[in-house]
Parts: structure tokens; C-alpha cells; sequence
């Protein structure tokens, strides 16, 4: 397989997976300095940084009808998000400097030539999969070894008078928030010590973000970025705010804590004077980084997403034309992929001028196929008819039965073995408005049962954290015991009653305990109406 990856000189992300490319041909076009029309054919074309590919489409797009390869155009989410997707998805989107319309047509013109594409988390694909064909999540790759020398030696945590630090890198983060609830919080009289930081070089922000106890990301995006991940690599317990429709499709091992202007006061509180539970979480985001974003685990996915694609040419080769199976995100974080709400429609380029349709031979006089009038039609309705039928209409299909699903906030495995394996996990229906009815709920459970081998479902009866050690304490009486004739590799659990009340808040959703070791997380799929 041979690579050519394209981007601006200094980009260090595209450097760091380019060069992670050890046991494939890659080639390296640095545009701007040199031309891709220099570079031979390769299998495979990467292009990052959108913002700046902009002002070279006409390059790339002569340098494809020569090399027909596979593409993908790589986005930072700051290229793709535009403030009315923003706000209407996340009440406290702050985007002061976003140009809607120019976004918008960057995004029309670089999904007609790039058919797929990389995005860094679940909100950016949320954008992009409206243009893109298919839309691939990879992870934001770091180096743990580099951050690790340039953060330089470790210092202890002072768990007497806790150290907050924040990067206000720009105006979109929440700065005057944060510093709203750490003013409130010194005059309340809690001991803390607060740094934020700006205008620094990148090894100085690590070396600062070493000492800290509790590392404040931003709170008004959707999604955590890079010094939520460098913070967590340095074994940090990090806050950042995550929008709540985008939690169920992030890896549960997750440990940011999601925090937005309203709650983080309250947020700060409860790890200000708990030093284990500070301890815990760091704990975790070093594992999580070391899983999902050291380049070595990135490059495996990146491999991947570039056979997967390779798939796809092959088979429309097959077929003489593009795969149109709809719009598709692949998220690597996971290993799942789903088909994204809705799309926006790409208009098709119109043929060129020598093969625009012409009458066929003999039919030069005919006039255009129309259809005609039917004779004996009933009479037009009056308009207060149609708009009396218009209203019934809508009133039916708004509350139409519709299908959602969820998976868990929380989610954890026991330790032990036989009848002390257990799975514990959570699903936050009440994310869910409440005008909302529930009309049916299953959860798919990835796991074998027959008549023989029955599994016990008890419900929780306390808060939790899977980040905790130990496990939260349940309720004796069983609620459910699932177990069938034939043996299955997925059971179902009907379970509508439950989520009910869990959605109406009468009974507490702390989740459920299920007697055994699932090999993944559930999901609970349901079906409501408005």
C-alpha cells in the first residue's frame, strides 16, 4: 500500500500519524512548498487541515483525474462546526467568530470530492456525516513518551490546598465561567490555589498541568480536546463539558468529568477535598489515553479505516460507480458504527456540455413526457379543505412511534469469577423529555443463556461510580431472570416498566446489576412518541 499525505508545513498531528506509518510506502506532499502534482500515483490520498486545502482544490482535483485514488480529507472540528449547528444541539455553543455561510460551502465542495473523511470525536462527525458519505472517528493521537520528557519531573499533589489549572487558549472555552465558580468557591471558604494559563509554549503548559490536582478544559464546546487528553496523560482528573447527546455514543470508559457553567461550582466541590477519588481518575485517564490515543493505538485504526475504504472503491469498481448505501460514521473509539440522523443534500455537478441529454433519433419534434389530465377527477378541494387535512396530518405524524436507543453512562465488570461475575451499568433516560412516552424498551444483552444457564437481573440501590473501587450495593429481590429454551448468543430483555420509571423519576435510576460478565456494553433500545 502506498500513502501520499498532504498537508501544510508544521502540522503536527498530520507529522505524527504520517511518521507512525512504519511498515507501509508513505510520501509526504508539503503543500504550499511543493506541488501534488509532482507526486506519482499512490493508493491511498490524506489530506489534512480543510481551512487551508481550501485555496488548493483545483491542485488536488487534477491530480485525481490523473490518480483516481482512495481519498480522505482530514477536518479539525474548529473547521467543520458552524454556530446555528452548534446552538441547536448544545445551549451554551459561545461561537463569536464562526462564518456559517463559508463553512457550509467548503464542506459542499470538499465532500464532492472526498467521499470520506477523518473527524476527532462523536460532535465534529455529528457535522461532517450531514455532507460526507462515510465519516470515520479517529482519535486525537499524542505521544506519551514526548509529553513525558517535556513536562519534565513530577511534583506532588498538595491535597491540603488542591491546585486548579486552566488553559483559556481562546475565548470559546468558558474562561470567565471558570473563573466565576473558583471566585465563589474562595468565598465560600474552601483552600485552593488557582493558575491560568496563556501565551505559553507547549512544554510549559505540560510542566504546569504536571503540578496539578484538577484540570479545567472548557465548558462550553461539546466534546474534550487536546489538553483534556494531554492532562489525562499526565494522570490528571480533567473536567470538560460534554453534550448529553453525546455521551451514550462515547466509549463508557470515558473518565471526563462533564461539566457546564451551571454545575461546575458544584462539580468542584465533591473532588476538592477527596485526594483517592482525584487519585482515581487520573488513574483512569492514563489508561484511557494509553488505549485510545497514544499514536500507536491510533495508527492501528488509522490502518484500518484505510482498508475499509479501500473496500468500498473496490466494490463501486465493481459496480462501475460510487457505493450510495446512505450516509455512514465509523467510530474507531469503539469499534461501532451507526447511520447519523440526517443528512444535508449534495445537488449532483451537472454533466458537461457534450454530454448534456439530447433527443433520440426520430423524436427530434416531440414534446416532453407529461402526464395527462384524468378524466372524471373528483373536484379541488377548497382551501380551508386542505389546510383542515394539512393539520390532521402533522397532528398524526408528530406522534408518530419512533426508535431510539441509548448505551450506558455507567458501566463496569466485577473482578470475580463464576457466581461472583457480575456487570453493572446505567442508561441516562432521563436525557429523554419528559413529554416524552415510552412506549416499549428492550436491552440487548451480548450474552449466551439457555434453560440451563439463567442470568439474574437485580436493580441498584445506590450511587455509584465505575471508577470506584468496589461495587455499589443492589436490592435482594431479583427483577428479572432471564433464561430461554433454545441457546442464543443475544438475549433481550423486555424491560418497559422499568425504564418508565426510571424516565418519570419515580423510583431512582441508579442501574441495574446483571449476574454475570458481559463481553461488551448493552444497549437499551426503545420506542417512543411525542
Amino acid at each position: 500500500m502506498k500513502i501520499l499525505s498532504a498537508y501544510e508545513a508544521g502540522n503536527e498531528q498530520a507529522e505524527l500519524l504520517t511518521t507512525s506509518l512504519r511498515d507501509v510506502q508513505v510520501e509526504i506532499c508539503r503543500l504550499g512548498q511543493q506541488s501534488i502534482q509532482e507526486f506519482q500515483e499512490a493508493d491511498i490520498l490524506h489530506v489534512h487541515n480543510a481551512s487551508f486545502i481550501a485555496s488548493h482544490l483545483s491542485e488536488l482535483s487534477g491530480y485525481l483525474e490523473r490518480h483516481p485514488a482512495v481519498r480522505f480529507i482530514h477536518y479539525d472540528t474548529s473547521d467543520i462546526r458552524t454556530r446555528k449547528e452548534a446552538i441547536r444541539s448544545n445551549f451554551y455553543a459561545h461561537l463569536a467568530s464562526y462564518n456559517d455561510d463559508q463553512v457550509a460551502a467548503n464542506l459542499q465542495q470538499l465532500s464532492a470530492l472526498f467521499p470520506a473523511c477523518f473527524v476527532k470525536n462523536a460532535e465534529a462527525a455529528d457535522y461532517a456525516a450531514k455532507y460526507h458519505k462515510r465519516v470515520y472517528i479517529l482519535p486525537y493521537a499524542v505521544n506519551l513518551e514526548d509529553i513525558a520528557k517535556l513536562s519534565g519531573s513530577r511534583e506532588a499533589s498538595n491535597t491540603t490546598r488542591p491546585v486548579i489549572v486552566h488553559v483559556a487558549a481562546d475565548d470559546n472555552k468558558g474562561t470567565e465561567f471558570v473563573e466565576k465558580a473558583i471566585r465563589l468557591l474562595q468565598q465560600n471558604g474552601y483552600s485552593l490555589h488557582y493558575e491560568r494559563l496563556e501565551k505559553l509554549s507547549q512544554a510549559d503548559v505540560l510542566a504546569k498541568l504536571k503540578e496539578a490536582d484538577i484540570v479545567i478544559d472548557q465548558l462550553l464546546h461539546g466534546s474534550y480536546g487536546t489538553v483534556s487528553i494531554e492532562a489525562m496523560a499526565l494522570g490528571k482528573p480533567v473536567i470538560s463539558h460534554i453534550r448529553e447527546d453525546i455521551k451514550p455514543k462515547n466509549d463508557p470508559a470515558l473518565p471526563v468529568i462533564s461539566a457546564n457553567p451551571a454545575t461546575l461550582y458544584r462539580t468542584l466541590l465533591p473532588l476538592l477535598g477527596d485526594s483517592q477519588r482525584r487519585q482515581e481518575l487520573g488513574n483512569a485517564g492514563r489508561r484511557f489515553v494509553e488505549s485510545n490515543h497514544h499514536i500507536n493505538a491510533v495508527a492501528e485504526k488509522l490502518r484500518w479505516a484505510y482498508l475499509q475504504e479501500a473496500e468500498y472503491a473496490k466494490e463501486g469498481a465493481l459496480q462501475g460507480k460510487e457505493q450510495d448505501g446512505g450516509h455512514q460514521v465509523f467510530d474507531t473509539f469503539t469499534g461501532e458504527s451507526y447511520t447519523p440522523s440526517h443528512a444535508a443534500p449534495v445537488p449532483e455537478p451537472a454533466p458537461p456540455a457534450n454530454q448534456q441529454q439530447q433527443p433520440a433519433a426520430g423524436n427530434e419534434n416531440k414534446q416532453p413526457h407529461s402526464v395527462p389530465s384524468i378524466p372524471g377527477r373528483a373536484p379541488k378541494r377548497s382551501a380551508k379543505s386542505r389546510r383542515t387535512t394539512r393539520t390532521k396530518v402533522s397532528r398524526r405524524s408528530s406522534r408518530r412511534i419512533k426508535t431510539g436507543a441509548l448505551r450506558p453512562n455507567r458501566y463496569s465488570i466485577s473482578n470475580g469469577t463464576g457466581k461472583n461475575s457480575a456487570t453493572y451499568l446505567s442508561f441516562n433516560v432521563g436525557k429523554l423529555a419528559s413529554r416524552v412516552t415510552i412506549t416499549s424498551a428492550f436491552i440487548k444483552l451480548p450474552v449466551r443463556t439457555n434453560k440451563n444457564k439463567a442470568v439474574a437481573i437485580h436493580r441498584i440501590k445506590q450511587n455509584w461510580s465505575p471508577d470506584h473501587s468496589g461495587h455499589p450495593l443492589v436490592f435482594s429481590r431479583k427483577i428479572r431472570k432471564l433464561s430461554v429454551r433454545k441457546s442464543r448468543r443475544i438475549s433481550y430483555w423486555p424491560c418497559t416498566k422499568l425504564i418508565r420509571k426510571w424516565h418519570k423519576g419515580r423510583v431512582n435510576n441508579y442501574g441495574v446489576r446483571i449476574g454475570i460478565r458481559l463481553a461488551k456494553p448493552p444497549t437499551l433500545v426503545f420506542r417512543y412518541k411525542r
